[in-house]
């Protein structure tokens, strides 16, 4: 007893040693296994990161394949895919995807019946194997598709537009990866039914993945981690994948070395289970004797203790407690360490965007502290390198945009000021949108200190640039656009909006589009359009639109509703074209139209009256020619005659007003014109409106086209009867006189060159046009007629005429007092007396025979008889056959050939040909009833042939028969 308390100084410093030896073990090995922990859970990340490449990488290129026969099929629409041109085209034949091992095409056939929505059957698909090797080639044919595995992820493929994944064994240690791929019609179909309409077949790869994830891990450091993979939505839950360190059985059995890990990936619309084991060696790689040392240090420290205490036993009490206090410390420090850790640890793996930590220090160098496992993600980078080189981490940003990182990050740490960018990175190849935001944390003498977070804004930039595309062509588009809300309040409209409304953008934001209402459409149109919108549907059609100016103009409108997430309405968005020159066009079309169909009656009808009115001219003469002596009644067939001629003349203006497309400019005198323009266009004005045509008496000769300028005539006549509607004692008169231009004129109308002009002016006593109006009425499309009645065309018309023939046109309107038309068109030079009418004196015959030919027995009797008078001799033939017949038996005595155009049996163009063709070389003279210029193109091929027009009065066609027979005499 003495003993042991002599020597308890020596003694309870060595038990107490001895105890802290095992306290200090237990703790520094809880913070070695805790640290192990969290190299084994790192390793792990940066495992599950480079398989989901893998996977992903897999995946695309089984959408990129699906993207290229749908390409080929629907776009380019071939028969047949090229296998070569696939496996090209998709990439799978390229060298860096070696564990392809088979890629199929599974087209459905065309007798499938796919209308009654029924589910497909195996036997619908036909079988194309677009690459395999041998082995492979029979492994998916129809006749394998009913296993029930593959048929079932065929039919899920098929049916949510997705892939699916099938995985079977290839002996006990290997499993293959099989894709099905469905392919559409339309990319955009979202429910099953339509999607199975829209199925064009199956595109079924066949993936080796083992050796790519081998590859991929390949240069990770420590390498002894084993893994264990499996489709978390297979219910089999069969494991395809062991790491080589394991014995790769094809069983889920229980790990062993009792550290491990699970992680979930999500590619191609499925999840991924991962497990990682720590393999022996890792443990080994990772085994550390600091718990060993850290008892030998204690234990050394005791003897020392004891030592000392054994040389100072008064202190051994002190000391002790000393030690035992600051162990306490020292344990509470450390659980309150570990639980800070691990909520920042937590907090930090949840968060999506990269944490990092970052010190410039006082000697310029720079480098990272703490990067996040996100950080790592969001930039493709390893976490280990980077905190090595920070400049690995600065060389993945893109070469356009590094240089303003390095720029904004060297002036970041010389003002600490927040510092924020935005640029490129390249991240596994790929151009990503990356944001850089840090702080200043702290700063001594070592340097600053800056905590940042990085975040992919890749999809914002998209978007951002997506919404600028459409808003620039919404801005620059020729069509209006406007967006409401869903009361037809405007919150947005074009620059085009303006142009075509008159309305600038800022007058109509907060109003509704009724502004631009007309009374040309009545409230069932528009509730027809709020019916249609409201229920989601697009309304589209054609209306008038009132301009800001109060013009009116057509237009094509387009409205559809704007939808929200929830599928509800928030707006509308309407595009509007203005339709005025098509409205234009169309209009000059049925015009056009409308003149040809009255050309082709007008010539019909003239050749019958124009048969009958030569008939008369003829008789008329002969009557003449029979009288001697009776005055009274030569005059009254003198007017007869002068009668049937004039009947002629208005037949003639009616073909020349049917040709309204043949602009035929020429010199003609103004004054019989007007009269007969005047008379024609008076035909239409109700017997209750005066009319009066006043003409000078000498001659106005003007260089223009008749049918336009009687068009021009009609439409100001017109104009005038529709603004007397309803006015008792309305007037229209029509004034011709010749005009001197003077300084005045030649300011107004600069264009108008000559002083001598022609000044026609249309008047009618009606209401007048209000002033406002007065400089719009030459508008196309303008119109102050009521909707239905009246284009707005018509005084555009003989703006445009006038101004072709080089005059001018002005109006004069006084609201009460009337509207006058004037327009001045130039003079030309009067026709010389060779081309002035003289009265033409009858030239007699010198017994010559003549052959005639017509179908009409009046005038085939009133050649006879006329040219049987003049001292012909004349042979008559019915048709164009009978004419070649008697040209034949009277070849050698005939002098002179008339013929009609338009016979039975032959016509008299082909009957000039055969006459040609028999040898004959006498002049022949065409006599038609028709319109000359339709004659001309048929006569194209027939040279030195006269036209004569029926009617013709017999001294014009004497004078041209006496004028052919004495050519072909001095001939």
């Amino acid at each position: 007893m003495g003993r042991f308390v002599k020597f308890q100084a020596l003694i309870w410093p060595l038990v107490i040693g001895a105890i802290l030896s095992l306290l200090v073990f237990d703790q520094v090995k809880s913070w070695e296994n805790a640290h192990f922990q969290q190299t084994f859970e790192y390793r792990a990340d940066t495992r599950t990161s480079a398989i989901k490449n893998v996977l992903d990488h897999v995946f695309e290129t089984a959408d990129h394949v699906v993207a290229v026969v749908r390409h080929e099929l629907v776009v380019e629409q071939v028969d047949e895919l090229a296998s070569a041109e696939i496996g090209a085209l998709a990439g799978v034949s390229d060298p860096k995807n070696p564990e392809v091992r088979l890629l199929a095409w599974l087209p459905r056939l065309e007798s499938a019946d796919s209308n009654n929505h029924r589910a497909p059957k195996y036997r619908d698909f036909d079988y194309q194997l677009l690459m395999a090797d041998q082995k492979r080639e029979n492994w998916f044919k129809p006749e394998l598709l009913p296993i029930p595995s593959r048929w079932q992820h065929m039919l899920m493929a098929m049916d949510t537009g997705h892939h699916r994944v099938d995985i079977y064994p290839e002996g006990d240690d290997h499993h293959v990866l099989i894709i099905f791929s469905p392919v559409y019609k339309n990319s955009e179909v979202d429910n099953p039914a339509g999607r199975r309409d829209a199925l064009l077949g199956f595109v079924v790869s066949e993936w080796n993945v083992a050796p790519l994830i081998d590859e991929s891990l390949r240069n990770m450091p420590t390498a002894a981690v084993d893994y264990y993979l499996r489709d978390a939505s297979d219910p089999q839950k069969m494991p395809f994948y062991f790491h080589l360190s394991r014995t790769r059985s094809g069983k889920d059995q229980a790990l062993k070395t009792g550290i491990s890990t699970e992680k979930i990936i999500v590619a191609g619309e499925h999840k991924w289970h991962v497990r990682f084991e720590a393999a022996p060696a890792f443990l080994k790689q990772h085994q550390s004797f600091t718990a060993l040392q850290s008892v030998g240090l204690v234990l050394l420290l005791s003897c020392m203790l004891a030592g000392y205490l054994w040389i100072s036993s008064r202190k051994t009490t002190e000391i002790a407690e000393m030690v035992e206090q600051r162990t306490a410390e020292l344990h509470s420090e450390k659980i309150k360490l570990g639980e800070s850790m691990s909520r920042y640890d937590n907090l930090v793996k949840s968060i999506p965007v990269g944490v990092y930590l970052f010190r410039f220090h006082a000697d310029d160098s720079m480098g990272f502290e703490y990067i996040s496992p996100v950080f790592c993600k969001i930039l493709g980078l390893d976490a280990d390198a980077v905190l090595h080189d920070a400049s690995i981490a600065f060389s993945a940003a893109h070469h356009d945009d590094l240089d303003n990182l390095i720029r904004a990050n060297n002036e970041a740490k010389v003002s600490n000021k927040p510092f924020r960018w935005e640029g490129r990175f390249i991240v596994c190849g790929k151009t990503r949108w990356i944001q850089i935001e840090s702080d200043l944390t702290t700063m001594d003498e070592s340097g600053s200190l800056w905590s940042g977070v990085v975040s992919d804004i890749t999809e914002r930039k998209e978007a951002e640039k997506r919404l600028k595309m459409l808003f620039q062509a919404m801005e620059h588009a020729g069509e209006a656009a406007v967006i409401t809300d869903r009361d037809a309040i405007i919150e947005y409209a074009n620059p085009a909006f303006a142009a075509i409304t008159g309305y600038s953008v800022k007058e109509v934001i907060g109003k509704t589009p009724a502004i631009l209402k007309s009374s040309a459409q009545d409230p069932a149109f528009y509730k027809d359009l709020w019916d249609t919108i409201l229920r989601g549907e697009v309304w589209q059609g054609t209306l008038i639109d009132r301009r800001k100016d109060g013009s009116f103009y057509p237009a094509l409108l387009t409205v559809a509703p704007i939808h929200d997430d929830s599928g509800n309405i928030t707006h509308f968005v309407s595009l509007q074209q203005d339709m005025s020159e098509y409205k234009r066009l169309e209009e000059q079309f049925l015009q056009s139209q409308k003149m040809e169909a009255i050309g082709v009656l007008v010539g019909g009808i003239a050749h019958d009256f124009n048969n009958m009115l030569a008939g008369i001219v003829g008789n008329a003469y002969m009557a003449k020619s029979r009288i001697k002596g009776d005055q009274k009644l030569l005059a009254n067939i003198e007017s007869i005659d002068r009668i049937s001629m004039r009947a002629a003349g208005m037949i003639k203006q009616l073909l020349t007003f049917a040709r309204k497309e043949q602009v035929e400019m020429s010199d003609f005198p103004l004054t019989p014109f007007l009269k007969e323009a005047a008379k024609l266009a008076s035909t239409a004005v109700p017997e209750n409106i005066e009319r009066s045509c006043e003409t000078p008496s000498e001659e106005l000769y003007i260089h223009g086209d008749p049918t336009q300028l009687q068009q021009v005539i009609m439409n100001l006549i017109n104009n005038a009867k529709d603004a007397l509607e309803g006015i008792k004692g309305g007037k229209i008169s029509c004034t011709l006189k010749p005009y001197i231009s003077d300084a005045s004129f030649r300011q107004r109308h600069p264009d108008c060159k000559g002083k001598r002009f022609a000044c026609l002016m249309v008047s009618d006593n009606g209401e007048g046009i209000p002033e406002v109006l007065v400089s719009k009425i030459f508008d196309p499309f303008f119109t102050t007629k009521g909707v239905g009645k009246g284009t707005g065309l018509g005084l555009a018309m003989v703006y445009g005429a006038i101004e072709g023939h080089k005059g001018a046109i002005e109006v004069d309107s006084v609201p009460g007092g009337g509207t006058t038309f004037t327009i001045y068109l130039p003079l030309v030079e009067s026709a010389t007396e060779a081309e002035r009418v003289r009265p033409q004196q009858v030239a007699a015959g010198q017994n010559e025979l003549i052959l005639v030919a017509d179908d009409e027995a009046l005038v085939l009797e009133m050649y006879e008889s006329v040219l049987n008078e003049l001292g012909y001799r004349v042979v008559a033939a019915r048709n164009g056959e009978e004419a070649v017949r008697l040209f034949e038996h009277n070849m050698n005595e005939l002098a002179l050939v008339i013929l009609d155009v338009v016979m039975p049996v032959l016509g008299g163009i082909d009957a000039a040909k055969r006459i040609k063709q028999l040898g004959g070389h006498l002049p022949i003279v065409f006599a038609t009833g028709y319109d000359r210029g339709s004659f001309l193109d048929e006569k194209q091929d027939l040279s030195g042939q006269e036209i004569i027009n029926k009617p013709f009065t017999v001294e014009s066609l004497s004078q041209l028969i006496r004028q052919i027979l004495d050519a072909k005499e001095a001939g």
